[in-house]
């Protein structure tokens, strides 16, 4: 089944971003990891944080983008943590959107329960579990933090991937330039008016096309598909398009400032 996603995209052009977690240390310490891959060279980010707050998650992915640069698509799952308000509040968005929005990536979320569609990030969280995080004992969130920072440098020095001809990701970046976010970043307070949020869905034989919570339903000719459903921020109109382009539905979007 066609899908609408670049299968070798540019180094820096695409991240993928995922968690893992609740993880617990000795003592039932929590923690989450936000992890991220860039699909063209493998280059891995990952950032413990204490807790999921949207907030904190946006942060640690700015953060990351100040060693990895800023690509121009961010692919997520559908989780409250990244969009940010739970559904039905479909017209609402969150600091994680909001942070892609105000630096002009383009958030885009995968169908729902496709998890391979994020299959990079995937593997990479298995990586990082069975060949990290299961090897040794962590004495407090601090030493934790150190020894992952030590891992992800490991690996982006050190693991090779037949994908790039048996090079690392070091290796692939070499020689390349890229625009890291400046240190000092702040999250926005509320939902940047530019840019655009994506949404890939696919259609069954009941028609519909489930935006958060908000339904719509389109012709029974456009059923067994996948389709792309585009939010523009400023306009607040939502455009549906199959994969040949098609145009399928076009309406606005009550879309809200307020950050959920």
């Amino acid at each position: 089944m066609p899908y609408p996603n670049p299968t070798d995209p540019e180094p820096g052009a695409v991240h993928q971003i995922d968690m893992v977690g609740p993880s617990h240390l000795d003592g039932a310490i929590e923690f989450h990891a936000v992890n991220l891959i860039n699909i063209g060279s493998h280059c891995a980010g990952s950032t413990i944080i204490a807790a999921p707050r949207p907030t904190w998650v946006a942060a640690a992915i700015a953060g990351m983008w100040g060693t990895l640069g800023v690509p121009a698509v961010a692919q997520f799952d559908n989780h409250s943590n990244f969009r940010g308000a739970i559904p039905p509040t479909w017209s609402m968005f969150g600091p994680v959107v909001a942070t892609c929005l105000d630096l002009d990536v383009v958030p885009r979320f995968i169908p729902l329960r496709e998890p391979w569609r994020n299959g990079v990030v995937e593997h990479f969280n298995d990586v990082w579990d069975k060949s990290f995080f299961r090897t040794d004992r962590f004495t407090s969130i601090d030493h934790l933090v150190g020894e992952n920072s030590a891992f992800v440098a490991f690996h982006n020095e050190h693991h090779r991937y037949s994908a790039h001809g048996g090079a690392s990701p070091n290796e692939v970046w070499s020689g390349r330039t890229y625009q890291p976010l400046l240190p000092g970043y702040a999250v926005p307070t509320s939902l940047p008016a530019k840019g655009r949020i994506e949404v890939v869905r696919y259609i069954r034989s009941n028609r519909r096309l489930d935006l958060f919570g908000k339904r719509l339903t389109v012709a029974e000719e456009h059923t067994h598909q996948y389709v792309i459903a585009t939010i523009k921020v400023r306009a607040k109109q939502l455009t549906v398009v199959t994969m040949d382009g098609q145009i399928v539905h076009d309406s606005a979007f009550a879309l809200s400032r307020i950050l959920r």
